[in-house]
């Protein structure tokens, strides 16, 4: 009778782990996980082809041959699967950048940014498993083997915060002999300081400096997503603007979709003297909305682990459930007590058929209180106002080269 007591218990008990599995109460070990995705793993493979021949995001940058013989055995959707296949590809093209850097700097710097690229869609979007965290170490050592064979001058520039660590990379222009103009961006939920760091540099060129900074729960912010969380980012911004070489009268933010959210959130305090703020599809408060969220989760404008990335940037979370009920305290319109009021020039930009932030997110800034209002809305556009297909006229590089960079050169020098 003992016995079979014994048995019914270990049945009980075992069936009680598989429940919380499937539910959500516990989530599996993050290397046993499949991505999350509604796409078989052929499919997926395909629309990431398909991506990368119209170079849409994430996967631009990365032709489709070299996409295909990465992708080509993968057999199944576990991440780690990926995130190996990536690291694997990347590690062939950092390998060529340092046979090449001694004899062709041009090549090697092309094969750096290759295994960059790979890298990034190896821990993309989000460092979930010690595999992806392996590819974001190779990312940040590809990504530095770039500016270094480039001559780029970069500084680190890092701050402790409640015993957290913040870093940030700091770009300045070559041959600059008086303060210069600041241009501070904030990446979004994968799209990463490096990243941006690479879409902003005509800045630089341009005689800017460049602060690229992690948003809080992604990168090399140590810091999560909560209440305060924004002073983190405002503890680095100031630490770069007392430096000699950093004009503090002519900053401008940058922030390309949740990105967009910090900024916006930022420049809302009006503790920092700005010239302008750029809000590429930013969050404000719909997106916060769990039936919303949840048609992300569902949907394919995210390629794959959009609740992952999310849940990512929380601590304490460990469920759908959970997640939804706390991500909502965060929208702007909880933090911001009375009117919005930024009060320099807000560049405001979207797409009429983003699935990831709604268009009505983007209403609450363009018609906040504050300095005259810019707004760029492209009615063929989906997230950030990029366009899908081979022949898209809008697609990232276009709007970067069209829209943002003369907008934030008008701002910074009036």
């Amino acid at each position: 009778m003992v016995e079979k007591s014994k048995t019914f218990v270990n049945f009980i008990l075992f069936l009680s782990v598989i429940i919380c599995f499937l539910f959500g109460v516990f989530p599996m070990p993050a290397e046993a996980q499949d991505i999350q995705t509604n796409k078989t793993v052929d499919d997926l493979k395909k629309e990431i082809l398909h991506r990368s021949s119209i170079n849409l995001y994430p996967v631009f940058g990365i032709p489709r041959n070299i996409m295909e013989e990465t992708i080509k055995d993968i057999k199944t959707l576990k991440v780690d699967e990926w995130a190996e296949a990536f690291i694997s590809s990347g590690d062939k093209y950092y390998n060529l950048g340092i046979k090449n850097a001694k004899n062709n700097e041009l090549l090697a710097i092309k094969n750096y940014e290759i295994a960059q690229r790979l890298y990034n869609m190896g821990r993309w979007p989000a460092v979930t498993t010690s595999s992806r965290n392996t590819a974001y170490a190779r990312e940040r050592k590809a990504f530095e083997a770039v500016h270094r064979l480039n001559g780029t001058k970069m500084d680190i520039v890092t701050i402790i915060f409640n015993k957290k660590t913040v870093t940030g990379d700091l770009i300045l222009p070559a041959n600059s002999s008086s303060p210069v103009p600041l241009v501070i961006s904030i990446g979004g939920l994968d799209g990463w300081k490096e990243a941006r760091v690479t879409q902003l540099m005509p800045l630089v060129q341009h005689g800017a400096a460049l602060l690229s900074l992690d948003m809080p729960g992604t990168g090399q912010s140590g810091v999560k997503m909560g209440a305060g969380a924004e002073e983190s980012l405002f503890a680095i911004i100031e630490k770069t603007l007392i430096r000699a070489d950093i004009d503090p009268e002519r900053v401008v933010f940058y922030g390309g979709s949740f990105g967009g959210y910090w900024t916006t959130l930022l420049a809302s305090r009006n503790r920092i003297k700005l010239k302008g703020v750029v809000d590429q599809s930013g969050p404000f408060s719909e997106a916060f909305n769990p039936d919303h969220l949840m048609s992300v989760f569902d949907g394919n404008e995210y390629l794959y682990d959009s609740f992952p990335a999310l849940n990512n940037l929380l601590s304490g979370t460990t469920n759908k459930s959970e997640f939804l009920k706390k991500i909502k305290l965060y929208a702007i319109d909880n933090l911001v007590s009375g009117s919005l009021t930024i009060n320099c020039p807000v560049l405001i930009i979207g797409g009429k058929h983003d699935s990831l932030v709604p268009s009505g997110d983007l209403m609450p800034v363009l018609f906040s209180d504050g300095a005259p209002r810019d707004a760029w809305i492209n009615p063929n556009g989906i997230h950030m106002g990029r366009e899908r297909g081979q022949n898209a006229t809008w697609n990232d590089k276009v709007i970067y080269q069209k829209i943002i960079f003369p907008w934030v050169e008008g701002s910074k020098n009036p």
